[in-house]
Parts: C-alpha cells; structure tokens; sequence
C-alpha cells in the first residue's frame, strides 16, 4: 500500500502542473493513510478533463454515460438489468443515467417482442454517430494514457489491481491487528 501511496503521491504532487494544490494530507507524516483521498482527486481531475476531451471531440453524452453508451453500442441493445449488471452498478443508478440519454435523444426504449416484461434499450441514429465518435475518443484517451504510464514509469491500471486484490485477501483492519500481533 506505501507503494501505491507514493506512487500517486509522486504523481500528483511533483509530475502533474502546479495548479494540484497540495494539502494538509499531501505534507503530514502520515500521508500514506490517506491514499484514497489522493486517488479520489484523481479520479476528479480525470473526470474533469474527460468532459473536456468529450466536448472537444463533438461528443454530447454526459461522461458519466460513456461507459453505459459503449456497452449499448457494443451490444446493439440491452436491458437495464444487463447493464447495471455489465457496468457493476446498482439498477436505479443506471435508470438515471439511461433516461438522461433518452431525454437527450440518443438512446430509445422498445418492447422486447421476445419478453413482454423486458425493455430493449438502443442508440438512436444519434446516439450511434455519437458512439461513433466516443469509439474514435477512447482509442486517443488510450494511448494517451498509455504515454502517461510511461512518462511516470508505472503502469498505473495494473498496480491499482494489485492493490484491490491485495485489499479483497487482506482488509487493512486485518492488516493492522497482524501487524499488532507481532
């Protein structure tokens, strides 16, 4: 976990622009405690500038759709139940993100002709053009991403992995209380 603690702590504080503020987590002693609130102001800054590199791009999906759209698009159509479950979200989370697609014309709802009790969602024909382009985005936010592992030599994705898997085997209550048994 120090590992990782320092790595984003390397990242955000030295490689990123001056405009990352440091706090007073980011200079007390025990900053390595206080990795998920580093991660989240990742996740923030990414988010950030992943609404930037929509708009720029043409792109009128709200970022928190991205990853549902590319599932509808890739599927060609699926249910809310096959989504929530596809994206690891729980079903009123992905109703809300779904209905704001509809309410912006780029996904519709139809009658399954198969199942009277399930709603097939679908692009429309603007919803497609705009899957289109997001497919074209992603590939550029890749290798970006790609080129931002390199510049900091770390390949970032797979450390987080590691440390998810590392968490899910040992929770960090676990990890204290082996460490005070010593």
């Amino acid at each position: 976990m120090q590992k990782i603690a320092q790595i984003v702590a390397q990242y955000v504080s030295e490689q990123m622009s001056p405009m990352v503020a440091k706090n007073f987590r980011d200079e007390h002693p025990l900053q390595g405690a206080f990795l998920s609130n580093k991660l989240i102001r990742l996740v923030d800054l990414i988010g950030a500038q992943g609404t930037e590199l929509l708009r720029d791009a043409g792109i009128e999906l709200p970022s928190n759709t991205v990853a549902l759209t590319l599932y509808v698009g890739d599927k060609g159509q699926a249910s809310l139940v096959e989504i929530a479950k596809a994206l690891d979200e729980v079903h009123q989370l992905s109703a809300t993100r779904v209905d704001s697609l509809i309410h912006l014309g780029l996904m519709e709802r139809r009658d399954d002709p198969t199942d009277r009790r399930r709603k097939a969602l679908s692009l429309t024909r603007k919803g497609k053009t705009q899957y289109s382009l997001l497919l074209k985005r992603l590939s550029e936010i890749e290798a970006a991403m790609t080129g931002l592992y390199a510049e900091i030599g770390y390949d970032l994705p797979a450390i987080l992995e590691s440390a998810m898997d590392a968490l899910s085997r040992q929770s960090l209550l676990e990890r204290i209380q082996k460490t005070d048994a010593k």
